[in-house]
């Protein structure tokens, strides 16, 4: 069987993680096992261009890591207590989300029920670029949003009296706990994806997000050089990071103390018309048979990543 206790941060990786971005530490979430994250479109909520949008994310994600990161879409009922993502527009069932969240890595203790992602479109949603898509995808795979790192006064103002109601309700803008991530205080990735835009959840269109320094909040749907970074020193991958908004000389590649273990992967399945139908089909079984984890009553979950 899988040991999920190897999937966790240990204080060894710590001392060696990279001198940027935001890891999560939450022993509640933990990395998707084999550098895959298996996943299922809800049956019905997304349109075929909504649907290549999203696939176009994790594609950019997977090409940005060398093929490192893949994701993988369930053609099959996952077996073996096989760990997924429903990415729904709703996030679940329940009342349904205001907006887009994630859970930031896979939850601790899925045993194969699966857990809900809400990607959804709207004035409040994540559906208007790729980027915005990979943005929540990071969170999916255990890197935590730039903008809500503990450090971020110091490099960004946020000024929250613009941000909408919706934002504010949901802690669009709140810092994280500096307990349950890992990021360096003397440093902060104005290239990451994992910004917002800065007029996001604004409510008159000036920016709710500037920069405090010379650097401008800038990403234009790639991989920052540290994003890149920071996924190869969590999932342990050897991979040479493209350096896409700058000419600055490639940081030491860092890997963590303990690989992940457990079955080899399915191979990624080729999209078919076929496939596709028999992944709706088994999707709407598979949700059915084995709800999967969310909170009562639904809506937008604590200790997620939203906006």
């Amino acid at each position: 069987m899988f040991d999920m206790r190897l999937e966790r941060i240990d204080s060894k990786a710590v001392d060696n993680a990279p001198k940027t971005c935001v890891i999560n530490s939450d022993p509640l979430f933990v990395r998707w096992p084999n550098q895959v994250i298996p996943y299922i479109l809800y049956p019905g909520d997304y349109s075929t261009a909504e649907q290549s949008l999203i696939k176009s994310a994790m594609s950019q994600v997977t090409s940005d890591m060398g093929s490192c990161l893949r994701f993988q879409e369930l053609t099959s009922a996952p077996t073996n207590r096989q760990n997924f993502v429903i990415i729904s527009k709703t996030g679940g069932p329940g009342i349904p989300s205001k907006s887009c969240f994630t859970y930031p890595g896979m939850i601790n203790g899925q045993n194969g029920r699966g857990q809900y992602m809400a990607v959804q479109a709207g004035p409040n949603g994540c559906l208007s670029s790729v980027r915005q898509v990979m943005r929540m995808l990071m969170s999916l795979a255990g890197i935590r949003f730039e903008h809500n790192k503990p450090n971020r006064d110091a490099y960004i103002t946020v000024n929250t009296p613009l941000a909408t109601s919706v934002a504010t309700s949901l802690g669009v803008f709140t810092t994280y706990d500096p307990a349950k991530v890992i990021s360096n205080r003397d440093d902060y990735d104005y290239f990451s994806v994992t910004n917002l835009d800065a007029a996001t959840f604004s409510q008159t269109g000036a920016p709710v997000i500037s920069s405090k320094t010379s650097s401008q909040l800038f990403n234009t749907g790639r991989l920052s050089l540290k994003d890149c970074q920071c996924l190869s020193f969590l999932y342990s991958c050897t991979v040479t990071c493209p350096n896409v908004y700058g000419s600055l000389p490639l940081p030491t590649q860092n890997t963590l103390s303990t690989p992940a273990t457990g079955p080899t992967p399915n191979s990624v399945p080729t999209t078919t018309a076929a496939t596709t139908t028999a992944a709706t089909t088994m999707a709407a079984t598979t949700i059915a048979a084995t709800p999967p984890l969310v909170p009562p009553g639904g809506g937008f979950p604590p200790l997620v990543d939203g906006g």
